[in-house]
């Protein structure tokens, strides 16, 4: 009876490691695509001043180098990252958390009062 009850803990310990796994903040710089959004691509570096910036990178969208995400810093209590989202098209400044759901997919949520609207992006490979 105890070797189930250490089987059952150490499952319940083993699932609860994984959907809390924090990656290394930096997993951000590089490349990504909007998933279901053809047009948005962005590329995420860091700044001199210590905050993550986004600039749209898709060579053939007519605000390619214009910088969207602005001022995203990592909380690493919450492993979220946090900052404000400047849509290229439109005048409207927007509240924005990141989130990983994996090394290679991040959780885009974007506020403005009581809209929220969320993308996902799947990081491009290096060629």
């Amino acid at each position: 009876m105890n070797a189930k009850k250490n089987i059952i803990s150490l499952s319940a310990i083993a699932l609860m490691s994984f959907q809390t796994a924090a990656y290394d903040p930096s997993t951000l710089i590089g490349n990504w695509k909007g998933e279901g959004e053809p047009g948005i691509s962005v590329e995420f570096y860091l700044a001199a001043d210590g905050a993550y910036y986004g600039k749209l990178n898709d060579k053939t969208d007519k605000n390619y180098g214009k910088t969207v995400f602005k001022k995203i810093t990592y909380n690493p209590k919450e492993k979220n990252f946090t900052g404000t989202l400047i849509p290229a098209d439109k005048d409207i400044t927007l509240s924005v958390t990141l989130s990983f759901e994996s090394s290679s997919r991040i959780k885009v949520i974007a506020k403005k009062f009581l809209i929220t609207r969320v993308v996902y992006f799947s990081k491009k490979k290096q060629s």
